[in-house]
């Protein structure tokens, strides 16, 4: 069999899957928010450093091409290279087949083929970056001499970590497995002064995010140490488990079921494998894991920040199916990873079927919080919202009202889908933890210590009272209308929207 002819087909097909769904569905609240990145172009973000926006901004082809596949066209394009990248890994590791059946497993995982392969979200190009960086460290470890060739790898290896790091901050954690490495089983790299060098060659990448958060008061460590500092927090063990069973959902239970025997395969020698090899990947699980693990039973973690440490343990999976006996040599795949497959294409038809067409909400239902806790509302309905927010303005006959809502979500949905086709300036009033990036992003609109017209708006599933604007205090509304979000005849959620004339919001 020609392996890889098989993975280049493999890269096609998920390709073309992932191409299906980025133009079944609507852009979800962070893919919304991370599109807002690419309106202005910035050295660092609150929230990530700019990766993502430079991303949106080359594949949307300088915003000329503002539709949803286009916006996420990166995202499908990094999990196409990074399938490649670890079907190399597999055949450095052991044969053809591994990085064969590696490609496979990482296109049937929905983190790398579904939440960082087709929405497109900062994790999109880290996850690229980090499997050219895993594959160079596995160059470096194959054997534990110090070439000329191994340090230009390492020079190589610390500048994919680095560009890697200008799409999420944790993707030092591939440095912190290549330290862990060296220091358990190869300290030659220790003595070496191009060790150090390299390091600082990644930190250089971090300047720009440096030097934004210096002018900013360190605001983006500040606000990412808040949801990572545990020190006065009491033990949860519902956000641990949750983080648990959010991990086993974003990954494939197949997948993490093969990985777990294949470990013990591993343990009990019986994989053929470059031992400082499989060292490295083992080091790179460990580290990610265990933080985010021990962060856990204190506070809430996304399973999604984990989810890098799926790259090595696929590539260990794959090299021990490779080394399975198969039951007939014309099978092109073990039953294994086609109930892997089955799983994955599953899971997906169900999530599509139900995004489109569910005649009922997966939240709360009673009417005053309709949808709330539905991230499928999310997904859906916003070109007929559009059309019924243009219907809005025409009857109030107001061109000049902006739009305000309480958060960066909905703010971002609303100004993508609504406020940006009808060409109306939106605004996100509240404390910087509640809006984000808008707080600067609030300067483009001249807004303040004036006479303004303004719709308010005030989403089903994101309850807030529209009193909490002090702006608002004993005045009433001109006119109050309701833009409903219809799924299969079936109301999904509903946005009020409150238009009052001549209000003075203080700076």
């Amino acid at each position: 069999m020609n392996y890889k002819k098989a993975t280049i087909w493999v890269i096609i097909i998920s390709s073309a899957l992932r191409i299906i769904i980025a133009n079944t569905i609507y852009l979800g609240v962070d893919e919304v928010y991370y599109r807002q990145f690419a309106n202005t172009l910035q050295i660092n973000y609150l929230d990530h450093p700019p990766m993502v926006a430079w991303l949106i901004r080359l594949t949307t082809i300088n915003l000329q091409y503002n539709t949803d596949v286009a916006i996420r066209l990166g995202a499908i394009l990094c999990a196409a290279a990074a399938t490649w990248v670890v079907y190399c890994c597999g055949k450095l590791l052991h044969s053809y087949k591994a990085g064969y059946y590696a490609a496979i497993l990482y296109s049937t995982n929905l983190y790398t083929s579904i939440i960082a392969g087709t929405f497109i979200l900062p994790d999109s190009p880290q996850v690229l970056f980090y499997t050219l960086g895993l594959y160079l460290a596995l160059h470096i470890v194959s054997t534990k001499q110090i070439t000329i060739p191994k340090v230009m790898w390492l020079y190589a290896f610390s500048t994919m970590v680095g560009l890697a790091f200008m799409c999420k901050i944790h993707a030092v954690f591939l440095w912190f497995g290549f330290l862990l490495y060296c220091i358990l089983y190869n300290r030659h790299w220790c003595k070496h002064k191009v060790f150090y060098f390299s390091i600082l060659l990644s930190c250089a990448f971090a300047m720009p995010l440096l030097y934004w958060n210096i002018k900013h008061n360190f605001i983006t460590f500040t606000y990412h140490s808040s949801r990572v500092n545990v020190l006065n927090s009491p033990i949860n063990f519902t956000t641990f488990f949750q983080f648990n069973i959010g991990q086993i959902a974003y990954s494939n239970i197949i997948f993490l079921g093969l990985f777990i025997r294949a470990i013990r395969a591993y343990c009990q020698q019986k994989v053929i494998i470059n031992n400082l090899q499989y060292k490295l990947l083992i080091c790179c699980i460990l580290p990610i894991v265990v933080v985010a693990s021990i962060i856990s039973l204190f506070k809430q973690v996304l399973p999604h920040w984990t989810g890098q440490a799926f790259i090595p343990m696929m590539l260990l999976t794959a090299v021990w199916l490779a080394q399975l006996p198969t039951i007939s040599t014309k099978a092109l795949l073990p039953n294994s990873i086609k109930l892997a497959i089955l799983f994955y294409v599953l899971v997906i038809s169900i999530s599509l079927v139900s995004i489109k067409y569910l005649p009922t909400t997966l939240g709360k239902k009673n009417i005053a919080n309709l949808g709330s806790n539905d991230f499928t509302a999310d997904l859906v309905g916003w070109s007929g919202m559009k059309n019924q927010m243009q219907k809005v303005t025409t009857r109030v006959n107001d061109n000049t009202a902006i739009l305000i809502c309480n958060g960066w979500f909905p703010a971002a949905h609303v100004g993508h889908y609504i406020a940006e086709p009808l060409h109306i300036p939106i605004i996100a009033l509240g404390s910087i933890d509640k809006i984000h990036q808008y707080y600067w992003w609030n300067n483009k609109v001249n807004y303040t210590n004036k006479p303004i017209n303004a719709f308010i708006v005030k989403p089903s599933n994101y309850t807030y009272a529209v009193s909490e604007f002090a702006f608002l205090q004993n005045k009433l509304p001109t006119s109050i209308d309701t833009l409903y979000n219809i799924r299969n005849n079936y109301l999904v959620n509903y946005f009020v929207i409150y238009y009052y004339k001549n209000v003075v919001i203080a700076k």
